[in-house]
C-alpha cells in the first residue's frame, strides 16, 4: 500500500573496515511501536569469510523475526534487507580501493574506514595514502626514496659558469 506500514531504526557509523569488527543492527517496528524484525549483517567470523568480504561484494544477514509478526511483515523484512544491502552496503567503492595514476599525479590507495548516516545522507570517512612516484622526486613520497642531491651534483643556471666548473672537475681528478 501506498502508507507507511513501519519504520527502521540503525546504526549511524557502518561499513568500510567497521564491518570486520563491529555488527550493523537494523529494527523494524510497526508505526504503533511494536517490534516485527530485525536485520543483522553479520561480521567476518573467520579467515576465509575475512578475505570475502574484503575482495567481493557479498555479504551475511541474519533476519531475525519476533512473534506476531505477519506474513505481510515478514515480506517487508525481506524486501528491506535486499533495500538496506543496496543503500548502505553496495554503494560504497569497498574496504579498500587501487587508483593507477593519472596524467601528473601518483596513484594511490584509498580506505574506507566508515560509512556515517546523517540526516538522510551516507557520508564516507575515508583515509588516502598517496604512493611513491620513482619519475617525480617532488611527489609527496618521491624524496623518500633518497636523500638530497649532493651539493656538488646541483649545477648552477649560468652556463658559463656551468661549464668552468664541469671543466675544473673533469681536469683536477685524481
Amino acid at each position: 500500500s501506498a502508507r507507511p506500514n513501519g519504520r527502521v531504526t540503525g546504526p549511524c557509523c557502518f561499513g568500510g573496515c567497521s564491518e570486520f569488527c563491529c555488527e550493523s543492527k537494523f529494527l523494524y517496528r510497526t508505526l504503533d511501536g511494536r517490534d516485527v524484525s530485525r536485520v543483522r549483517k553479520l561480521v567476518p567470523t573467520n579467515c576465509c569469510d575475512c578475505l570475502k568480504q574484503l575482495c567481493t561484494d557479498a555479504d551475511n544477514y541474519k533476519l531475525e523475526f519476533y512473534e506476531g509478526s505477519t506474513n505481510e511483515e515478514k515480506a517487508n523484512t525481506l524486501g528491506l534487507a535486499l533495500l538496506l544491502d543496496y543503500m548502505f552496503f553496495e554503494r560504497d567503492l569497498g574496504v579498500f580501493t587501487f587508483k593507477c595514476p593519472e596524467e601528473g599525479k601518483p596513484a594511490y590507495i584509498k580506505f574506507t574506514l566508515c560509512l556515517t548516516f546523517i540526516y538522510g545522507c551516507v557520508c564516507p570517512c575515508n583515509a588516502t595514502i598517496p604512493l611513491v612516484d620513482p619519475n617525480d622526486p617532488s611527489s609527496i613520497l618521491g624524496a623518500m626514496g633518497g636523500g638530497p642531491a649532493a651539493p656538488d651534483a646541483a649545477e648552477p643556471e649560468d652556463p658559463w659558469l656551468r661549464n668552468y666548473l664541469r671543466n675544473r672537475k673533469m681536469h683536477h681528478r685524481k
